[in-house]
């Protein structure tokens, strides 16, 4: 399981959502939840958005796959958006999808959808939920979405 966790943090070092004495692996250094959940298989797109989060000011954890991001939902670590790349390996982001309306006690979080897909109906129906990127995404539009889903911790847009 790849685990891209930048910002200066790991997974651990998050607080998680059953309370302080939960990390994934015992830390005891604690964070707030990361801002953003990066799911998407392309390393370097993943990392490159986390980067450029971290220079705005916003903490982001990365994903490769669906099932990476279940696993890090599952042990409590809850971001404030979630940006879901569709096609993936091992688990797509519809699949991950239809996963998490089965999670019943997962509190609502904003998805935005980033894909190459060409048409309405290859989007899953969360679509709508907080947007939808074609692939090249353009950050500062991405930028402004993520603002709208996380309005205690606006940033600048960078010009």
């Amino acid at each position: 399981m790849a685990c891209n966790l930048r910002h200066g943090a790991a997974v651990e070092d998050f607080e998680f959502a059953g309370g302080p004495s939960q990390t994934v692996r015992g830390s005891s250094t604690r964070s707030p939840r990361p801002d953003i959940l990066i799911v998407d298989d392309d390393a370097t797109l993943r990392e490159g958005l986390i980067d450029l989060f971290r220079l705005e000011g916003r903490t982001a954890v990365g994903a490769s796959s669906g099932g990476e991001a279940l696993f890090f939902l599952a042990k409590g670590l809850l971001p404030g958006v979630i940006l879901l790349d569709l096609e993936m390996p091992v688990m797509n982001g519809w699949d991950f999808l239809h996963a998490l309306e089965r999670v019943p006690d997962l509190p609502r979080i904003p998805i935005v959808v980033m894909s190459g897909a060409t048409s309405d109906r290859e989007l899953p129906p969360r679509e709508a939920d907080a947007g939808f990127f074609k692939k090249p995404i353009n950050f500062d539009a991405l930028l402004v979405v993520v603002n709208r889903h996380l309005p205690s911790r606006e940033v600048r847009l960078r010009r």
